[in-house]
């Protein structure tokens, strides 16, 4: 079996087939096969086959388009976004109770104090 390459009517390559190796060679294909790092458009210039480098075919290519997220995923967002805020609104929330926590401690302990300095007052 031989490798051929294809080309169409106006010398770009076209496909690759393999023939048998008795068969002959058809017409608008070669059996020279295109050098390596060459990129499309190949064309056949009758000996050898010439292409674009890389960087070319790389700027030729179009550029992705950013896709717009599905209503799905922008809902999905939303619900990120409040459960975000009711996390904070939650953590303000428990500092300011810790807060007054803290002072009505404070406020106990001062009372206890003074009851027990009343009471020490007292019996003596």
């Amino acid at each position: 079996m031989k490798q051929v390459f294809f080309y169409d009517g106006s010398n770009h390559f076209d496909h690759v087939e393999l023939i048998e190796d008795v068969s002959e060679l058809p017409a608008n294909a070669t059996f020279v096969q295109p050098n390596s790092g060459l990129y499309e458009p190949m064309t056949w210039n009758g000996t050898t086959w010439t292409g674009a480098t890389k960087e070319e075919w790389e700027s030729n290519q179009p550029k992705p388009s950013p896709e717009a997220p599905s209503a799905n995923q922008q809902f999905q967002a939303q619900l990120a976004l409040q459960v975000a805020d009711l996390k904070q609104s939650q953590t303000a929330f428990n500092s300011q109770v810790l807060l007054q926590l803290a002072d009505l401690k404070k406020g106990l302990a001062v009372t206890d104090k003074n009851t027990v300095a009343d009471t020490n007052t007292e019996t003596k």
